[in-house]
């Protein structure tokens, strides 16, 4: 048996249709694939949900238009019979029903957690009708089956964790029945239903939390991710074109690359993963000969790494109790949508980075005590750089104060926090600069 993930951006395109199509024919059946919504969906759709909120709903509806064309100009390009037909009409019905939800938050003025995971589940829902059609006499006994009949997760709206045990029953009563007939069974990652029957989320770039669930519970030992690169590099190759193929990573690795902000992993992917032994291979879906990464326990990194993460908030609290403090970061930790990547405490101050996903809105409810005299910075960049020895660590700090002391940015450097980790927190529109600098730095040619 075979478990696979395709990604979305693989999917952004015809060209892209027609390469999975390639991959799955040339794979070992029985074989699960897991697919995610395509291109930037999730993202147009909270965008859409946000927009709601407001007083325009030109706004809202834009934002929506601008999803169903994406997808109607895919299937314009990959359907010729009467597949396009279904597939757009598809397209109309789920227009409609999302908007519905808009309406209705665009009356009330709110949007809550709930309301965002049933918007967000919608582009799982238009790839897997779009993949399932394309499929359809180009791959033998494919078949589509929804996550939410397998998935099963607690309550935490846009953070939901599996329920292993729940979710084995539904496999063995759903999938394993399909899988004996030596079919593709396709599964859309991200979405589940939690045990009160609710729509949920497992967080942004789940699809790969969904996969590796998926590939413990049914037992295989190998998980492949194609992407739309060979592998995975020193930095993201579309910001830094010199950026060096990565053989590999241990799980212990992966597991910090993925809390430091890398997309390509997830943390509880890696968990299960690990748990398991389960090794993970990235490849290309555009050059599948090409050069591959692996994680597990044999291929450690040993050369630098560099990790951006863009988007990101951080805040700085003056006079504030060990107590008081404990309890700031314990309702951060549980705001919906929040993602805290890294705190600093002393006896009377508390710093912390945090990614807020889904609403701008959603940090504000914590309650910060009113003696605090909190500073925030919004609009941010966070570069982490793993595996860096003390000595190369120390050559960055002057090449960079060296290079941004004329650009009346503020920036804040954390370095041995962690062991072979260096930090570095500032403003997003010299983040993707900086990030090349210190790749040129580390990587001379």
């Amino acid at each position: 048996m075979i478990v696979m993930k395709i990604g979305g951006a693989v999917l952004k395109s015809p060209d892209g249709f027609f390469r999975m199509a390639s991959i799955i024919n040339d794979t070992q059946k029985p074989a699960v694939v897991v697919i995610s919504a395509l291109a930037k969906t999730t993202r147009w759709l909270a965008d859409a949900a946000r927009a709601a909120e407001g007083l325009n709903p030109d706004e809202y509806k834009s934002a929506l238009g601008r999803i169903i064309d994406f997808h109607s100009g895919l299937a314009l390009n990959i359907f010729a019979n009467e597949r396009l037909a279904e597939c757009l009409a598809f397209y109309d019905d789920t227009y409609n029903e999302i908007l519905s939800y808009l309406d209705s938050i665009h009356i009330t003025k709110e949007l809550t957690p709930r309301t965002l995971d049933i918007i967000l589940s919608f582009g799982e829902h238009l790839a897997l009708k779009t993949i399932g059609l394309f499929l359809q006499g180009k791959v033998v006994r494919a078949l589509a089956l929804d996550a939410k009949e397998i998935i099963v997760t607690d309550n935490q709206f846009g953070r939901a964790k599996p329920i292993s045990t729940a979710t084995k029953k539904k496999i063995n009563a759903k999938l394993i029945p399909i899988l004996k007939e030596n079919k593709v069974v396709l599964i859309p990652g991200f979405i589940a239903r939690s045990i009160d029957g609710e729509i949920t989320t497992m967080g942004m770039e789940s699809s790969n939390l969904t996969a590796a669930l998926l590939a413990e519970l049914l037992g295989v030992d190998t998980l492949s991710i194609w992407t739309d690169v060979e592998g995975f590099m020193s930095a993201d190759p579309r910001i830094v074109p010199d950026a060096v193929h990565l053989r590999g990573m241990t799980y212990r690795q992966a597991m910090k690359a993925a809390n430091s902000g890398l997309k390509l992993f997830h943390p509880e992917m890696i968990d299960h993963a690990m748990t398991k032994n389960i090794t993970l291979i990235y490849r290309s879906a555009i050059k599948p000969n090409g050069k591959r990464s692996i994680i597990n326990d044999k291929i450690p990194a040993e050369t630098p790494v560099l990790i951006l993460k863009e988007d990101i908030c951080f805040s700085r609290i003056q006079s504030i109790s060990p107590v008081d403090s404990a309890s700031v970061i314990r309702l951060i930790e549980e705001a919906p949508g929040v993602s805290l990547l890294a705190v600093d405490r002393t006896l009377d101050s508390l710093s912390y980075i945090y990614s807020d996903c889904h609403s701008e809105s959603s940090i504000e409810n914590v309650i910060i005590p009113d003696t605090a005299n909190p500073e925030q910075f919004r609009n941010c960049s966070l570069i982490t750089v793993m595996n860096i020895n003390l000595g190369l660590s120390l050559k960055l700090l002057p090449e960079i104060s060296e290079c941004f002391d004329n650009s009346g940015k503020e920036i804040f450097i954390t370095s041995g926090v962690e062991k072979n980790t260096f930090k570095l927190l500032l403003p997003k529109e010299i983040g993707r600069d900086v990030l090349k600098k210190l790749h040129e730095i580390i990587y001379p040619e």
